[in-house]
């Protein structure tokens, strides 16, 4: 696959690059400013300099792509609904359709404990909001979109025993997950058809 990597100098990111060069895909990285992780210096990334909040930026970076992965954070009240906005309208100039986007358990509020729901309202009230929103502007659009929800991210190595929350679950602070774990997630998404327009959680 040609894959766009959005959010690829983050800490996620990092390693959605690594497996997918590892896998034999091609990489596309669209990152802002010049302080670049050196794992992207690599044979198979192609870095692109560009701002993933501009449908410009982003349609010159989808050209010959097979799909985007979103790992972006928040770092503003609107940055995720502002990046979705780019997405599908590069989507649209580029000709591509395929979109998966990392979000956060947090987001899922019918499916939060009593604490996690204050705790998370408390510490990340307005990315809980930017993302809903995001949310609701991709599953509108007609993209084929998927959302990997992550429970607590860690920086422990790949466990390869992460699994799908089913949906009646209740979710908490006690269930987390690495964040190579859900890059292998983010690129089974990617390939496989029965994930569009699907939405799954995902802990360790």
């Amino acid at each position: 696959m040609n894959i766009l990597i959005l959010g690829a100098n983050g800490g996620t990111g990092v390693h959605v690059v690594e497996q997918a060069v590892a896998a034999g895909d091609r990489v596309i990285a669209l990152v802002r400013g010049t302080n670049v992780n050196v794992g992207l210096t690599r044979d198979g990334v192609d870095l692109i300099h560009g701002d993933a909040t501009s449908a410009t930026d982003l349609a010159k970076a989808m050209a010959g792509a097979d799909v985007v992965i979103s790992t972006l954070g928040g770092r503003g009240p609107s940055i995720m609904s502002d990046a979705v906005r780019a997405i599908i309208d590069g989507a649209h100039h580029a000709g591509m359709r395929r979109v998966v986007v990392m979000s956060s358990f947090a987001v899922e509020r019918d499916r939060l404990g009593p604490m996690t729901k204050l705790m998370s309202n408390l510490t990340m009230s307005k990315a809980i909001a930017d993302k809903t929103a995001s949310e609701r502007l991709l599953r509108s659009s007609d993209l084929e979109w998927t959302i990997v929800y992550a429970t607590v991210l860690t920086n422990k190595p790949a466990s390869g025993t992460s699994r799908i929350v089913p949906d009646d679950k209740k979710l908490s602070l006690t269930h987390k997950v690495s964040r190579a774990d859900i890059a292998g997630w983010l690129l089974k998404a990617a390939e496989d058809p029965s994930f569009v327009r699907q939405e799954v959680t995902i802990s360790g």
